[in-house]
């Protein structure tokens, strides 16, 4: 015979024998078991809850007494607006979270009182943005060369310090005065 034929002959059969299976009856007094299987579940997926943080009470200034001829202020008072400053206190002094330290957390980080320690400062003010002086200047003038609490003066980068003596470099004075501006002086 030939080979197609015989292919032919094969696929004949398989048909049939796929139409007789599906076209089947059974009889009437034969059970045919069926079987089921469960649907597959899983698990929902767990998720956690972001931790709450609760805000600081709110305070409000002290008020302001005024007496014939002379008015008398009372500071508004010390404190941390944020709860957890006490464990954060080594933050202060990160480049990266000072201007957020410096106003949330005053009274931890010690600047409630920001002040100039030198008599002169006004005179020295443009010497803020010396690098020569930059030391003197932020822990004489602190007040004066725009360092205290609120400010905006702050350094993005962590080795400004050692990086100062690029502060007046022509090539890279403004990746200075972008990322280094309160060790430069910029401010």
């Amino acid at each position: 015979m030939n080979a197609a034929i015989i292919i032919a002959v094969l696929c004949y059969v398989a048909m049939t024998a796929t139409a007789n299976t599906t076209n089947a009856t059974v009889p009437a007094n034969t059970t045919v078991p069926t079987t089921t299987t469960a649907p597959t579940t899983t698990a929902a997926p767990t998720t956690t809850a972001a931790p709450t943080t609760t805000a600081a009470p709110t305070t409000t200034a002290a008020p302001t007494t005024t007496t014939t001829g002379t008015t008398t202020t009372t500071a508004a008072p010390c404190v941390d607006d944020a709860n957890n400053c006490l464990q954060l206190a080594a933050y202060c002094t990160s480049a990266a979270y000072k201007p957020v330290m410096l106003t949330r957390c005053q009274k931890t980080c010690g600047v409630c009182n920001c002040a100039d320690s030198a008599n002169n400062c006004a005179q020295l003010s443009h010497l803020c943005s010396d690098p020569t002086y930059a030391y003197t200047m932020i822990t004489r003038c602190m007040k004066t060369c725009n360092l205290c609490a609120g400010g905006t003066c702050a350094d993005s980068a962590n080795n400004c310090a050692s990086l100062s003596y690029l502060c007046n470099d022509p090539t890279f004075k403004p990746t200075m005065q972008s990322r280094c501006k309160k060790t430069c002086g910029f401010c």
